[in-house]
């Protein structure tokens, strides 16, 4: 029937629907309103699930009539005999939104309690499509008898059902915007920003359709209540907006542009609904209005709108082709939040040590922003946060709601341009001019006048190599054995005594054979216990501010002549949020790019991997923007993540001027690191030595010939499976030959001897039963012709 939420029945149509055979009689919902108990159990139904679900129907009743001061008994019903499913009816005296409250039993079983308040239908009469005739109290009842309801007692009577149905054993069922949607944490920061901006909907909703708020998750509207002729609501919940109706999502601002209308001062009301048609595959296109009059607002002018419902009218007025889209930056800062640092906090793994639980109170202040990002993206975590801190008395809730209050009270930032122009190359120019040969500190490794990251785990030994690096600079001696540009280096050290300085430099002496007074282009600094921040971040004007310990440093750096400045370590120099990406491009480039300008050379910074940069071996730590903006990264680590051993490993983990994956293997040897073995990526620099340092495979197969030998008589296998495979029991019988390769790489090794005849699998004796026990054997001659040149720069 066209238009049934609003029709007027006339005397006449009356009686022509009483002469129709077997008709069900319906009542629109309004005046009337609907709980409809869709609980449905037949008389047959026994066990556990349909004995519950009988529980739940008569403490639905129980919670309606005390509300209503009526006994479950005088309650006005509509029932048939076949099922538990019914509904109570009652008179509104008040308008009430649409309810719903589903429920899941221990079995699964799924139920649902609607309340039809406004623009619904519910048939009180009739015969039911099981055979099963539908009867209704309603006959013999008054509309003035009916019990009144207002909004406060459906709060109520929703609550005692929900009380109830818990107590039988039930779990409510939460209602989602839309099947499948992003909705468990970490939440993405489009979904963050969505549900705060949902978390605020009284503030805002209410005027643009006409809902009935309350306290409950889903707030109904129906399709009589926007003006509109289909037959399903419109539900907005926490995490979003879905229309039953055309069946699509809403963001706020497609709501706010399908249901408001603007008037010439920019504020926005409900303007009713428009007309709906089919158009091309969309089943309910809006394709007119029913009054020309109206004007909806653009998106532009919808997100504005919403912005200054959420934040004040110092919001501007939003770009004229401003999508929903482009605008979440500006909308999490209408709810307080710093897109930048929601985006890092959803992927950012905190260094191990350095967790927000373990942050002091200061701490925790200045870093409000992430707290307020980790409450909206990952609301577990933050609850994790908090009970650890409410044993400091910190308030953390407070910490993050005074900071979103504030940010969301800030004028957003005006780009200011620069005075000046920019300086602009014309390529022509560069013909017949030679091209200047790129520069490195440490050829293949350490780019110069760059900035370079070197990070590692603590206590891997990070400190000591960089140490060793610039001792080797310093006196003109191969580092690791890698080609090395001699250097000035300054070293400024933030966590170790000049005892411990002292010690780390004899035992480094001793390995470089080289003296005390060989080190006059060394300088190094111990400030253990000293104020290092050399870059705060500036909330006010976005950028990262110089202290007084950077401006010292540079111009102690200058006034020496230092090619290379080291930093050990950026938790101790940089004050920010680590997680913020124009935070910490800010400080890379300001503060440690520009070091390197001033002096005409290189920084070389060393930081502490995140636990997710360790376990998944790329050594990262906090925002990606780390390793983004610099040129080249180093990680040294423990070989297969053992954490223990003489062994570590460096690798370049970033390399803009050349190929990634360089490796060295190095040995810790009384007090400094020896090299062992590498593979480069990289083609070895003109006049480089070769054989500098043993190739990779060259090194673990011979590291393999001398375990075979070192186990002459001992049974080998081929077999992977077998308890005397060969790779595994060298491993263990001889760890001091193989400490410095993995399993990979001994396998591998196995693979390419056997097959270039260097070892032979073979009988090799008796047991005590005479039965033949194999292993591997070495082949002299295989061995005595050599290998095949490598091409690389450790031949």
């Amino acid at each position: 029937m066209k238009g049934w939420p609003t029709f007027a029945p006339s005397p006449e149509d009356v009686e022509q629907w009483r002469r129709w055979p077997d008709p069900n009689w319906c009542l629109v919902s309004g005046e009337i309103g609907v709980f409809d108990i869709d609980v449905k159990v037949s008389p047959a139904d026994s066990g556990p699930a349909a004995d519950r679900a009988r529980r739940l129907v008569d403490a639905t009743k129980v919670a309606i009539g005390q509300v209503v001061g009526l006994a479950p008994n005088e309650l006005p019903l509509r029932w048939r005999a076949n099922s538990t499913s019914c509904a109570v009816l009652v008179r509104l005296a008040q308008p009430c939104g649409k309810r719903v409250s589903r429920f899941v039993g221990p079995e699964g079983e799924d139920h649902a309690i609607e309340f039809l308040g406004r623009g619904q239908q519910v048939v009180v009469a009739g015969r039911h499509a099981s055979g099963a005739e539908i009867h209704s109290s309603l006959l013999d009842t008054a509309f003035k008898d009916l019990p009144a309801i207002t909004p406060d007692k459906l709060n109520e009577i929703i609550a005692a059902i929900s009380t109830a149905a818990l107590g039988l054993g039930y779990t409510p069922k939460s209602s989602l915007a839309k099947p499948g949607r992003d909705d468990k944490p970490p939440y993405s920061p489009y979904v963050a920003v969505l549900r705060a901006i949902m978390s605020r909907r009284a503030e805002w909703v209410t005027d643009v359709i006409p809902v009935v708020p309350g306290d409950h998750a889903e707030w109904r509207v129906s399709s009589v209540e926007l003006d509109r002729d289909l037959e399903e609501d419109l539900s907005v919940y926490l995490n979003g907006i879905y229309d039953h109706g055309t069946r699509r999502d809403h963001t706020p601002a497609s709501l706010i542009m399908e249901f408001g209308a603007i008037d010439a001062s920019g504020e926005i009301t409900f303007g009713g609904a428009p007309i709906y048609e089919p158009d091309g595959a969309e089943t309910f296109a809006v394709i007119a209005e029913p009054d020309p009059s109206i004007r909806r607002p653009t998106e532009a002018e919808a997100l504005t709108w919403l912005c200054r419902r959420l934040a004040g009218d110092h919001i501007p007025a939003l770009p004229e082709f401003a999508t929903w889209a482009t605008s979440l930056p500006a909308l999490a800062r209408a709810v307080g939040l710093q897109w930048d640092v929601l985006e890092a906090v959803r992927w950012f793994q905190f260094p191990e040590g350095d967790e927000p639980e373990t942050w002091r109170p200061d701490r925790l202040i200045k870093n409000a922003d992430t707290l307020a990002a980790l409450r909206a993206v990952d609301p577990g975590r933050f609850a994790r946060v908090e009970a650890v801190t409410q044993l400091e008395a910190v308030d953390l809730q407070k910490i993050a709601d005074e900071r979103q209050a504030a940010v969301a009270a800030l004028p957003p930032p005006v780009e200011t341009p620069a005075s000046g122009s920019i300086s602009w190359i014309d390529p022509t120019a560069w013909a017949g001019k030679p091209i200047q040969k790129r520069e490195w500190e440490v050829e293949g490794w350490i780019p110069r006048n760059e900035v370079t990251l070197l990070y590692g785990d603590g206590g891997v030994g990070k400190t000591l190599l960089i140490h060793q690096y610039a001792t080797c600079a310093a006196t003109g001696k191969p580092f690791l054995g890698q080609e090395t540009r001699p250097a000035r280096v300054m070293a400024f050290f933030c966590e170790d005594s000049e005892d411990e300085l002292h010690r780390r430099q004899a035992d480094i002496n001793g390995l470089l054979h080289v003296d005390y007074s060989d080190l006059a282009n060394l300088r190094i600094s111990s400030r253990k216990h000293d104020d290092n921040a050399l870059g705060v971040w500036d909330k006010t004007t976005g950028t990262t501010k110089l202290t007084q310990a950077w401006h010292r440093l540079r111009a102690d750096a200058v006034a020496w002549g230092a090619d290379v400045v080291i930093v050990d370590t950026l938790s101790d120099v940089y004050v920010g949020d680590e997680i913020a990406r124009a935070q910490v491009n800010s400080f890379v480039k300001t503060c440690l790019g520009r070091l390197a300008s001033e002096i005409g050379g290189s920084v070389i910074a060393l930081g502490h991997p995140s636990v997710s940069g360790k376990t998944s071996g790329t050594g990262t730590s906090g925002s990606t923007q780390w390793s983004n903006a610099v040129r080249s990264r180093l990680y040294l680590r423990y070989p297969d993540k053992t954490e223990r051993g003489k062994i570590r490993e460096l690798e370049t983990m970033k390399l803009n001027y050349g190929a990634k994956g360089s490796v060295l293997k190095i040995k810790w040897d009384r007090g400094a690191f020896d090299v062992v073995a590498g593979m480069s990526t990289a083609d070895r620099p003109a006049g480089f030595p070769a054989s500098a340092i043993p190739d990779i495979a060259d090194a673990v197969e011979a590291a393999v010939a001398a375990a075979i030998n070192e186990c002459s008589g001992v049974a080998l296998s081929p077999g992977k499976t077998s308890p005397y495979y060969g790779p595994k029991v060298l491993k263990l019988r001889s760890p001091d030959l193989l400490q410095a390769f993995n399993a990979a790489e001994i396998e591998a090794a196995f693979a390419r001897m056997e097959r270039n005849g260097t070892i032979r699998h073979q009988e090799i004796g008796r047991d005590g039963s005479r039965r033949a026990i194999k292993g591997y054997v070495l082949v002299p001659d295989k061995l005595s012709a050599g290998r095949p040149e490598r091409s690389n720069s450790f031949d």
